[in-house]
């Protein structure tokens, strides 16, 4: 997700899956929050399909880490009781079946929570689009980035098409994303372009290499690799008959991309771009930033929080380096003293080990990336969008260093009031994206068309 590195305290680790359920299968399904700490839950969910028949399957949902469909075992289920496993992570849930709930007990590891589930009938997506559509769409496939990319995609036309319209390829943030930029059951991307089409602009979005219909190696892959594939949509969005000006819409690390691709030095560069929430400091800023954010409001006191902030900059820098500690665990005791002390320290000094751990190419790039210059040699009309409540590329941190670097085209705006992802939000936090029913603030919606409309 999009640059969805906040790294989690004393939270469930899951790993997402999706399972494939046939379109006239029945399932219920059930949804609870589990009290992690006085200031943070989880939602945890449980699937039951097609139940007592030879099709029964049972999955489980933590969609506040956008993991859902991963697959349990059935221990037990009648009318009264469910005792399952998820092996995948480690867990366990046992409750007894109520008629309007279940009450039960979810394990994993040596921890256990109460739980009570509820019945669910889906998020609600009001501005999710739905057919019929006063528009055209076409599948589209096209060769990305490398030899081995083939991207799979959407190309939107308007029904009344100028002689040459407008158009724009969208880039997802980080992390691998279908083409709506699919998260929480929230399809920004297809909202973009709904709304986009009905203004008289075509629009190209594509699943991520090595996601979803796209293919690719993804395991060495980096920013620059992101960069690569938007080049490539953007060549082949320009090929397509009635395509006037063409630029990019970028969200997050899509963001940066947008920016790259706007350089006044290259001679392919977009006509106009859109970047939402882009990082304006260097990744391992943005990524300390996030950990400091959340930390505090997580009631973490400053002291602790500025000492882990330190060790992680000092771990960023080292990646970049290259260097891989001999010890880790002698590596991470060094750069965070005390990590033995209490149970706070502990699951720190745990949470850099991790780090450390699973650092990867894409880590690495992100981390020691600097936005100066490619902000300062944008070359093409540039509309930079940030949100107030923004956690993740916080507006304090980031619009001032846009505002410094960016070259004259920029137009930087805040929206006060919404989050990473442009929704009217409370708090936001990650936490908070499921639970708001706005897939995008119209006013971000109405900005970005009147923009692309005034070039």
């Amino acid at each position: 997700m999009n640059i969805g590195s906040v790294h989690r305290f004393f939270a469930i680790l899951l790993l997402a899956g999706v399972a494939a359920i046939s379109s006239n299968a029945t399932t219920d399904s059930w949804r609870g929050k589990l009290s992690l700490s006085p200031s943070q839950a989880l939602t945890i969910g449980i699937n039951i399909t097609d139940r007592g028949t030879a099709q029964e399957n049972i999955t489980f949902d933590s969609p506040d880490q956008n993991a859902y469909g991963i697959q349990a075992e059935k221990i037990y289920l009648s009318s009264d009781s469910i005792n399952i496993t998820i092996a995948k992570i480690g867990a366990s849930f046992s409750g007894s079946i109520l008629p309007d709930s279940i009450k039960g007990i979810f394990r994993q590891g040596p921890y256990k929570f109460p739980v009570t589930l509820t019945p669910w009938a889906g998020n609600q997506r009001p501005q999710t689009p739905r057919p019929p559509f006063p528009y055209s769409e076409r599948e589209v496939k096209f060769q990305g980035g490398a030899p081995d990319v083939m991207l799979a995609g959407t190309l939107v036309l308007p029904s009344n098409p100028a002689p040459r319209n407008p158009a724009v390829i969208m880039v997802t943030g980080s992390g691998q994303q279908n083409r709506d930029e699919e998260l929480f059951d929230h399809k920004p991307f297809a909202v973009i372009a709904d709304y986009l089409a009905r203004k008289g602009v075509a629009s190209l979005r594509y699943d991520d290499r090595g996601y979803a219909a796209s293919t690719g190696d993804i395991s060495s892959m980096t920013t620059a690799d992101v960069a690569a594939d938007a080049k490539a949509a953007l060549a082949y969005l320009r090929s397509q008959p009635g395509i006037g000006s063409a630029g990019v819409i970028g969200h997050s690390e899509g963001a940066s991309v947008a920016i790259l691709l706007s350089d006044k030095n290259s001679d392919s560069r977009a006509d106009f771009i859109v970047a939402i929430a882009p990082p304006a400091v260097r990744g391992d800023s943005i990524l300390a930033d996030q950990n400091r954010t959340i930390m505090l409001r997580q009631g973490i006191q400053a002291a602790t929080v500025d000492k882990y902030v330190a060790a992680l900059h000092t771990l960023y820098a080292d990646l970049a380096k290259g260097s891989s500690p001999a010890d880790p665990q002698q590596y991470i005791a060094r750069i965070f003293p005390g990590a033995d002390t209490d149970m706070l320290n502990k699951a720190l000094a745990a949470n850099l080990t991790k780090i450390l751990s699973d650092a990867n190419p894409w880590l690495i790039y992100f981390a020691s990336f600097s936005p100066a210059q490619s902000l300062a040699s944008i070359g093409a009309p540039a509309l930079l969008i940030y949100g107030s409540k923004d956690t993740q590329v916080t507006s304090p941190l980031n619009i001032e260093a846009a505002r410094r670097n960016a070259s004259s085209y920029a137009d930087i705006r805040l929206f006060d009031g919404l989050n990473h992802m442009m929704q009217h939000a409370v708090t936001g936090e990650v936490a908070e994206y499921a639970a708001i029913d706005e897939t995008m603030a119209p006013e971000i919606l109405e900005a970005i068309a009147d923009y692309i409309l005034k070039r």
